[in-house]
Formats: C-alpha cells, sequence, structure tokens
C-alpha cells in the first residue's frame, strides 16, 4: 500500500526507468535514488552494489560516493537528501505513518557534504537528527547543509565541521558534553571545531562562510544527467506531488549587518548545470509556487491556524523631530545629525494595515502607500513626495523579518529646507509577557539577537557596527576602526522564574596600535526584560539598560565618557505597554531610552545617550553634539539553554583579586592607582538571578594625585547587599558585565567613596528621596576580556597571553564627581579608561605548600602615561610575566618583560598568614624605573598555587605605568 501510495510522488523523477516490485517496496523501501552520477556505491549488509537511479533506499543502507559520485533520495515522506562526493551517510532510523506525518528520521554522516530538505517528518515536534563525528545536528521544518570537509576561514581557522541554514524554522547543535545550540535565523551556521579543551560550536553569518566547494560538490560535475534517461520538466515536478510532501517553504532572503544578502543555496543551481543540478531546480521550482502563501513561520510549535494578524496588531512610529530639548535645557537643533528619533504620537501619524482576506497586504500612511513584503528580507522603497506630511520621501527600506514583523524605514527630505529625517513604523504583534515571566519556574534559555543596520547612519554614510557610540564620535573613529571592532550580539539572559527578570547584555571594544599610536573604545550596556511599570505596578513588557563606557581618539587627547540610557522602542498596543514583537519575542527596535526602554526604571537624566569630557557636568555637558540615540532592528537568531554553560566560578560563586588603572583628572593629572590587598577587586556571581555585583577599590602608591589618596568603587548592587538586575548580566565565567547603581536600583552614588587627604571618606553624590535624582550616578563599567577580546593587542606587542581558564579578567572604568567643601573649589571630577581587574579563588595562606618550588609564566596588562613637549600621552600596554617561589622560605622574584619595551623585576615576600587570604609583595625596579608590586596565588584545578595574581606600579623620568598582571605554574 505505501508503494501505490507514494509511487506517483516518484514518476516523474524516475522517467524513463523500470520499476522495482510493488512487494520489495512494501516490505523494504523507505526511499528511491530519484537522481544518480557516477561512482556511487549502496551497502546493504555484506552486498555492495553501484547506485542507479530509481533503486530502493532501506533502513540501514550505507550510501558512499567517491570524487565524482553524487545520489539524491527521495524519502516517502517527502524529504531529500543530496549526498556530495567523498561523503558517506548511513540511514540510522526511519519511521513514518503518512495517515497523520508522525514518525522519525536519524541518519549518521561520518564524512563529505550533505543537503537536506525537509519533508513531513521535518515538520513534527522532534527534528530530523543528523549523528556526525562532533555532535548531533537537529533540522525542523528547514532546508539545511551539512559540510565535514570545509574550506579554512579567512582568519585561518580550519573547522572540522560546518552546518548551514539556508531555510526554515530551526538548525540545532548538540556537542558530545550535551551543551545545546540552536539557530532560529536562516543566513546563518554553525561552525564547530575540535581541540584539547572539547567541542566548541558558534555561530557566523553564511555570507562569511567560502560555500564554493560545498556548491560544486552538490552540484555534480559538468556533462552528467543525474542517472535519468530524460530530464524532467517543470511539469514533471508539479504534478509528481513533491511540493505538497515536501517542506512547502520558499528559498529565503534576510538582511544581514549592514546590507542585503541574498543567500545563496544549491536550490537553484547553475541553470546551464544538468545532472541534479537539473533535479534541484525542478523541485524548487514547484517548491517555491505552493510556498507563495506559507509567509509566515511559527519558530516553535504548529502553524497557526489563522493569519498572524487575526490576533491584536500593533503599530509603533518613530521620527525626528525638528528639534530636541534635553531634561537639562540643551537644545538639539539638528536631531538627524545625532540620531535621535521620538515616538509619533497616532494622531500625527496615522498607520493603517491593509488586508486582503485578512491577511496583510501593505500599510498606509497618510497618502503614502507601501507594500507587506511576502517574503523576509529588504525591499527598497522608491521616492515620492507626500502632500499630507509635505514631505519628500526620498527612499528608504523595508525589511520584513520573522513571524511577519516588518520594519519600513522612511529616508525624509523636507520640502522647503531640504533638512534630512527619518520615520520609521514597526508593524507586528505584541509578544504574551509569558514568554518572558512563566507562571511556573522552567529552564532558562540564553537568547541571541543579531542587530542590524541603523539605516540613517548608513545615510549619513556611516557603516559604524557599534550603534551605542554617538555618529560624530564613530565619523570621528571611521568604519575602518569601528569594523575591526570585537562586538557582541545582544544577548538576553533568561532566569526561567517569574520572580526574577531576565536580564541583558551587549559589548563593543577595540584598541588599535602601540604607545603613543593608540587609540581606543569601549561601550556596554547592561539591564533587563521589565515586566510593569514603575509607580504603576501595570503589566508590560520591554527592555530597559544603561550605556556605559569610554573611548580616547588618541593617546595626547583626553577620555569622553559614555552614558546613558538603553532600551526597546515602545509599539502602541491597545492592550498593553509593550516594546518586545512576535510570538516569540522574535524582534524589538533598539536604541536609547527615549521612546519607552526606561518606562520601567524612569531615569529620565539618562534617556539619550550623553558623551562627557572632564571638564563638562557630568550627565549635562553643554554641547549639543554631546547627546545622540540609535534605531536599530533586533531579531531573535539562536536560543539554547543555560545548563551548558560553565556558570560556577566556585563553590561559593565568591572570587577576590586585583584591579589598577591611571586616573585622569580635571586639572590634567594621570595618576596611577592599583590594589594593594587581595580583595582590592572583589565580585559576588549569583546564576540563578544572572547577575553580579562587587567593588574596585584602589590606592595611589606615588602620593601624587592632587586630592584622594584612595577610591572604592561599587558595581552592580545598591549598597545594601542586593543584586539589582537592571545594572549587570552574567552569562558564564567568560562573559559578563556590570554598571554602578544606587539604592532601590535608582541612580546614585552610595556605593563609591574617595578618601582624601585630609582623611575625608566623601560619598559619591547618592540618591536623595527627598529632591529625587541628583544626576550624578558615578557611571562605573566591568567588561570581562572573554565578551571582547583584543589578540591583537597582546600579537601586535609579540605578548603570549595567558590562558588562565580557572581565573576571570578584565576592564573597568568611571567617571565621578565628588562635591565636597574639604574639596579645592568643592567639587572634581576624576575618570579612568580601560582599567584592569583580576580575580580568582585564593586560597589563604595556611592553605598554601610549606615545601618546594614553583614557576608561573603569565601576561602583564596596564595603563601607561608618558609625559612629553606636547603634553601626555595615555595608552594601554602588554608584557610577559614570570615568577618563581620557594614556598618553604616564602620567597621569590617577580619579572615582567617587554611592557611597553621596558622590563623590571623584583624579590617577592610572603606577608599573609594564617586564616587570612596569601599575599605576596616587595619592590621592582628596571630600566630606570622603580615601583612595587603585591600579588597572591590563586587555587586551580590542579592545586591551591595553580596560578598567581596581582597588580603593579612603576614610574621615572616622566614615565609611570600601573597594572594587573596573571600567570599559571
Amino acid at each position: 500500500m505505501r508503494d501505490m501510495l507514494h509511487r506517483p510522488l516518484l514518476a516523474a523523477l524516475m522517467a524513463g526507468t523500470a520499476l522495482v516490485s510493488t512487494a520489495a517496496l512494501a516490505q523494504e523501501s523507505i526511499g528511491t535514488s530519484a537522481a544518480v552520477n557516477t561512482a556511487s556505491t549502496l551497502e546493504r549488509g555484506a552486498s555492495q552494489r553501484t547506485v542507479v537511479i530509481g533503486d530502493d533506499i532501506a533502513f540501514k543502507d550505507r550510501i558512499i560516493t567517491n570524487r565524482d559520485g553524487l545520489v539524491q533520495v527521495l524519502f516517502v515522506d517527502g524529504s531529500t537528501f543530496t549526498v556530495g562526493s567523498n561523503s558517506r551517510v548511513v540511514i540510522d532510523e526511519f519511521v513514518y505513518n503518512p495517515s497523520d506525518g508522525t514518525g522519525s528520521l536519524t541518519a549518521e554522516v561520518t564524512r563529505g557534504a550533505l543537503r537536506f530538505v525537509g519533508g513531513k517528518l521535518s515538520k513534527n515536534e522532534e527534528p530530523v537528527r543528523f549523528k556526525t563525528p562532533v555532535g548531533i545536528l537537529g533540522v525542523r521544518g528547514a532546508i539545511a547543509e551539512i559540510d565535514l570537509e570545509p574550506a579554512c576561514l579567512s582568519s585561518g581557522e580550519c573547522p572540522d565541521l560546518v552546518a548551514n541554514l539556508v531555510f526554515g524554522d530551526e538548525l540545532t547543535f548538540t556537542g558530545p558534553d550535551g551543551r545545546r545550540s540552536r539557530i532560529y535565523q536562516p543566513g546563518h551556521s554553525f561552525v564547530i571545531s575540535r581541540s584539547g579543551q572539547g567541542v566548541n560550536a558558534r555561530i557566523v553569518q553564511l555570507k562569511t562562510l567560502d560555500r564554493g566547494t560545498l556548491q560544486r560538490r552538490l552540484q555534480g560535475q559538468s556533462g552528467q544527467n543525474g542517472g535519468a534517461i530524460e530530464i524532467p520538466t517543470d511539469r514533471d515536478v508539479a504534478e509528481s506531488g513533491i511540493p505538497r510532501e515536501n517542506s512547502d517553504r520558499s528559498p529565503y532572503s534576510l538582511r544581514l549587518n549592514p546590507g542585503l544578502e541574498m543567500v545563496s543555496t544549491a536550490i537553484a543551481p547553475d541553470p546551464d548545470e544538468p545532472g541534479i543540478a537539473s533535479t534541484d531546480r525542478q523541485l524548487a521550482v514547484s517548491v517555491l509556487d505552493e510556498a507563495q502563501s506559507d509567509f509566515i513561520r511559527e519558530d516553535v510549535g504548529s502553524e497557526p491556524e489563522g493569519p498572524i494578524y487575526d490576533r491584536a496588531t500593533l503599530t509603533g512610529v518613530f521620527g525626528t523631530p525638528d528639534s530636541y530639548t534635553t531634561p537639562s535645557g540643551v537644545v538639539i537643533e539638528d536631531p538627524w545629525a545625532q540620531g535621535i528619533s521620538r515616538i509619533v504620537p497616532p494622531e500625527t501619524v496615522t498607520v493603517q494595515v491593509l488586508r486582503e482576506d485578512g491577511e496583510p497586504v501593505g500599510i498606509e500612511l497618510g497618502d503614502i502607500s507601501l507594500p507587506y513584503p511576502v517574503e523576509e528580507g529588504e525591499t527598497p522603497i522608491e521616492p515620492r513626495y507626500s502632500e499630507t506630511y509635505q514631505r519628500d520621501v526620498v527612499g528608504g527600506t523595508i525589511l520584513r523579518g520573522p513571524d511577519g514583523i516588518a520594519i519600513y524605514h522612511l529616508a525624509l527630505s523636507d520640502y522647503e529646507t531640504e533638512s534630512p529625517g527619518s520615520l520609521d513604523v514597526v508593524v507586528g504583534q505584541p509578544t504574551p509577557r509569558e514568554v518572558f515571566f512563566p507562571s511556573t519556574d522552567q529552564p532558562a534559555d540564553l537568547r541571541t539577537y543579531e542587530l542590524g543596520e541603523d539605516y540613517a547612519r548608513t545615510r549619513m554614510g556611516l557603516r559604524s557596527d557599534v550603534p551605542l557610540l554617538n555618529p560624530q564620535v564613530a565619523f570621528e573613529f571611521g568604519n575602518e576602526f569601528l569594523s575591526a571592532a570585537a562586538e557582541t550580539p545582544f544577548y538576553v539572559i533568561e532566569t526561567g522564574q517569574s520572580r526574577y527578570a531576565p536580564t541583558t547584555l551587549y559589548g563593543a571594544l577595540r584598541i588599535e596600535g602601540q604607545g603613543a599610536d593608540q587609540r581606543s573604545m569601549i561601550v556596554s550596556d547592561t539591564g533587563f526584560v521589565f515586566g510593569n511599570l514603575a509607580g504603576t505596578g501595570e503589566d508590560a513588557l520591554g527592555i530597559g539598560g544603561t550605556r556605559r563606557g569610554s573611548y580616547r581618539f588618541s593617546a595626547q587627547e583626553e577620555i569622553n565618557f559614555m552614558r546613558g540610557g538603553t532600551g526597546s522602542n515602545q509599539i502602541q498596543s491597545p492592550t498593553i505597554f509593550t516594546a518586545i514583537a512576535g510570538r516569540n519575542a522574535e524582534a524589538f527596535v533598539y536604541g536609547s531610552g527615549l521612546n519607552g526602554g526606561l518606562a520601567r526604571n524612569n531615569w529620565a537624566d539618562e534617556n539619550t545617550f550623553i558623551d562627557a569630557g572632564l571638564m563638562d557636568p557630568i550627565a549635562s555637558p553643554a554641547d549639543p553634539q554631546r547627546y545622540s540615540s540609535a534605531t536599530v532592528p533586533a531579531f531573535l537568531t539562536m536560543s539554547e539553554r543555560l545548563d551548558g554553560f560553565d556558570r560556577t566560578i566556585t563553590d561559593d560563586r565568591l572570587v577576590h583579586g586585583f584591579a589598577a588603572g591611571m586616573v585622569e583628572g580635571q586639572e590634567g593629572s594621570a595618576t596611577p592607582f592599583r590594589s594593594i590587598y587581595p580583595g582590592g577587586a572583589f565580585i559576588a556571581f549569583d546564576p540563578v538571578t544572572a547577575s553580579l555585583g562587587g567593588t574596585i577599590d584602589v590606592a595611589d602608591t606615588t602620593g601624587t594625585h592632587p586630592a584622594a589618596f584612595a577610591f572604592s568603587y561599587g558595581f552592580g548592587f545598591d549598597g545594601e547587599g542586593e543584586f539589582p538586575a537592571a545594572r549587570s548580566a552574567f552569562l558564564d565565567s567568560t562573559r559578563f558585565a556590570a554598571n554602578s547603581t544606587g539604592p532601590s536600583n535608582v541612580q546614585g552614588g552610595n556605593t563609591t567613596f574617595m578618601f582624601s587627604r585630609t582623611e575625608e571618606v566623601i560619598a559619591h553624590q547618592p540618591y536623595d528621596p527627598e529632591i529625587g535624582f541628583t544626576g550624578r550616578d558615578p557611571g562605573t563599567y566591568v567588561v570581562s576580556a572573554g565578551l571582547v577580546p583584543q589578540d591583537n593587542l597582546f600579537s601586535g606587542a609579540d605578548v603570549s597571553p595567558c590562558r588562565c581558564d580557572f581565573m576571570q579578567w578584565g576592564w573597568w572604568g568611571t567617571q565621578t564627581e565628588f562635591r565636597d567643601s574639604s574639596l579645592t573649589g568643592g567639587s572634581r571630577t576624576d575618570m579612568v579608561h580601560l582599567g584592569t581587574f583580576v580575580t580568582a579563588d585564593i586560597p589563604t595562606a595556611a592553605e598554601l605548600p610549606m615545601s618546594g618550588r614553583g614557576e608561573w609564566r603569565g601576561h602583564a596588562i596596564g595603563n601607561v602615561a608618558v609625559d612629553g613637549e606636547l603634553g601626555t600621552r595615555r595608552y594601554v600596554a602588554v608584557g610577559d610575566m614570570a615568577m618563581d617561589f620557594d614556598f618553604a622560605e616564602r620567597v621569590g622574584t617577580l619579572s615582567i618583560d617587554n611592557f611597553d619595551g621596558r622590563s623590571f623585576s623584583g624579590p617577592m615576600g610572603s606577608s599573609g598568614v594564617g586564616d587570612a587570604l596569601n599575599r605576596f609583595d616587595g619592590p621592582l625596579s628596571g630600566d630606570g624605573l622603580s615601583g612595587s608590586a603585591t600579588g597572591s596565588f590563586a587555587r586551580g584545578p590542579l592545586g591551591p598555587d595553580q596560578g598567581v595574581l596581582g597588580s603593579f606600579d612603576v614610574g621615572g623620568f616622566g614615565y609611570s605605568a600601573a597594572g594587573t598582571f596573571m600567570g599559571e605554574r
């Protein structure tokens, strides 16, 4: 019976070939070789034969091809395998019930390349599985490619496997350790490599890979005919029923930052290539025809019974205002040049969604009519003039995203003044609040969102990959500098519990050059998903965070500090305040806090992005160009379980260590500060709330700062022992960040203190419940090095960084404005740019060995200030670190070599005793410099003394430096 049901599907693809017996098919066949190129072998049990077109494929069959071989298998559920040259595939499991489409399919791919086009089995809740030497791939409702002999990447990395989600719903990878990764968005790939530390899978954009060799292996050699006596026609395939059995999916195009990228697939191979390519092409024609109505895709679960827009439709409209006045009274006359966009009320611009048969076909904005694209990707907007709004529409883009979401960007020009402007319209449906705040506890996921293109910045000629930068700052750095920055996606770290909000995390860092030629930039955003509104407590859904960072255009220029609110733009909904769209939170528009992102915390004086120099008021610079915003689409591309990540840190989740930085004052001073005891950097991690908090304590060991001998900077907690999610995000042991905050998670600096030379303890201006927000949050940031790696900094100086997997290190900075009558002039401002910290599990002195010797190797990293005729140059430097130590005598030697071209060393002696954290310290000298160092031994998997870490400072003849070091035995 199964033979009779499925034989019509195969007839067109087996033109001119005799059929096998019905009895044999009913007994063994699960599919048929629909097209074959020579030199392909089928192994069944102990027998082996050359594959020909029309061969039955049975359970446990092994398909083997050589360099000229190629086989396409059509399974009875409508799935297809295209087995490329030099490949080996085994059908491990095939169960199919044609009455309801249920069953399972598992194959083992141990060599070569394979393309899979999903049929009915791939639409089930359980994906089709492919076992590979490095892990298991799962495909659901999709077209996927597997390459076990991929080309090497441009970076020089040669992965063991690359898997591409060409089109469809989902591609997953589960490694040998059980860690699961997931891709939602087509146009992305898994790049998987093996090393001594295990299997590593990461996500890249498909367009960045060289797929030429893979495509040739999956298309066959020129002149081959796929084993068919007669090549199938369009009509043959259309009448075969294949499209109804297959995934009903059309070829996919996705806008990938920074521009449109059509994902090329072998579904549409060279039209002049016969054989397998012809069969693929005929299949694609019919699949595409029947897929046109399937333009709304659900990422999880079953397909909806009716159109997505039968539910409550929401729209959001954001536009460039004629001018904008900040809360501090600064008037911005050209908001468009600063990327500032505001919510446009419905009475100003009314959006009407046009429908046919209940499905969206376009929108109308007054006299402007625009289509609703059927396929995902970008559609250009043609120029026109609007009588309704008295504006020229000079162009624009319609960005069609997942789950029916569409973003319309209209590039505008004032008819009379020709002043540029923008109008952005978001069409979608609200995300259910339960997506992030479940009624019952459930496993937590890491959601990864790809940040897209800010079209207004593109129109300015700016192709910045760092959306949190002020556009004018991005212009100053230039596209080449920013395109080389280490930048994260936008992470949402779920807690799986309704009482704890998910946290959010983003970061970018670029350090270019060495010494006096260096320029640098770091920015981070830590926030949370809010589920209700501040004040009223009513249900809501959105993202709110804090932008913190700093930059230096050149070694000779002063620090500029970045602050301001971030969040997702509000979208109008009749039922709930929302700023996230899609049934599974597939999209939002990312920018500053101007448009609803701060609705939960109401940090009113930080609603825009704010940049400030040492001479500017901390939160209200007078220069209008210091204020900016962004409008960036964010689409969900991946979701994976957090239980597969290393989030242990230590047994008690507490680490101690050291920090250092160059404190730069308003009068032009540059003073090295560093920790002088273990615990000078302290961090507590909480995986339950996905947050962290701690302090950085540093002292002036040179005695040269004009006002302070020490500072204490708090981050991620409110001074009362609470760790609010709004200012910190903990993903895993190498990726985390935090910002300073105040009591009850509002602005204020009650966790930041100055210890003045007059022995005053001065608190940074805190939140005052009588007068409200002071606008003087200290703005401290802490960013782990693993979040934004800077390998070029070390390689450029010929320094090998310490791997030191059992330690945590990274960057910190701050912007403080202390006010007190004891200070000269009543106040002072100081900043730190790219200070460093290192932490670990530091054992007590009593836990260290009492005999034996050891040697440790690693790196040193810190900040340098060099006085010269043209002023003081300030930059980051790295060097090699080495230490030897005699535990019986409790003495040793610390050496730091090639640090900014200088070397220094000195004797170290142990000073910790008993239950106190172990500690060593001593003087340093060399190359005309002198200073000191403090450090500790760190516990690792191999013992209590596996690592060393600490801080140092040196100076002399107009040169000063402070930094941290780390090494392992």
